[in-house]
């Protein structure tokens, strides 16, 4: 009964994020045009049908991501968290490894933008191979993420170390 009760929670929890945004869109709409065009305030039958096609999308769009969460698995999610896990690890590596190593006459004392498309005709001896192999492995990640719930935002090339380790925990959390 215990588990029943969490679950019709979730659900309903499930179902009100997604109805909120549906509701307030169609009721906008139909608030701004209908006076307008027809001369009179709305019929108590279009607002409740509005209310029912509002429901049901916000079930249907709740079950959907329900659905492809069981269809991915938790051998995938463990997967995701690994790879963030190791990214986070590989990265803080990396860039002690950066700024250890001996620099060149106006090379930066500390690992630059390690997202940039520039590292790629670098002529920093080993580092665009291994800054290449890390882009590739959070191009991957990301990729993988998208397919899932988790909120994958766009972020600036030029990013830097700390900003792409906060964005690989950020992930970390939201994967179950």
């Amino acid at each position: 009964m215990v588990d029943f009760a969490r679950d019709m929670g979730d659900f309903l929890k499930a179902v009100g994020k997604e109805f909120r945004p549906l509701l307030g869109i169609l009721g906008l709409t139909i608030l701004r045009f209908w006076k307008p065009l027809y001369g009179r305030d709305i019929p108590n039958s279009v607002f409740w049908l509005g209310v029912g096609v509002c429901l049901y999308f916000a079930v249907f769009f709740a079950w959907r991501k329900e659905h492809k969460n069981a269809l991915l698995g938790s051998a995938f999610w463990e997967s995701l968290k690994a790879r963030c896990n190791e990214l986070v690890l590989e990265l803080g590596e990396l860039a002690e490894d950066y700024q250890n190593s001996h620099k060149e006459e106006g090379q930066p004392t500390t690992l630059p933008e390690p997202m940039a498309p520039w590292w790629v005709s670098s002529g920093y001896k080993v580092w665009p191979y291994r800054v290449g192999r890390l882009q590739s492995s959070v191009i991957a990640l990301r990729r993988d993420l998208k397919r899932t719930p988790v909120r994958v935002e766009d972020y600036d090339v030029r990013i830097s170390v700390s900003g792409l380790l906060g964005m690989l925990r950020t992930y970390k959390e939201q994967i179950h």
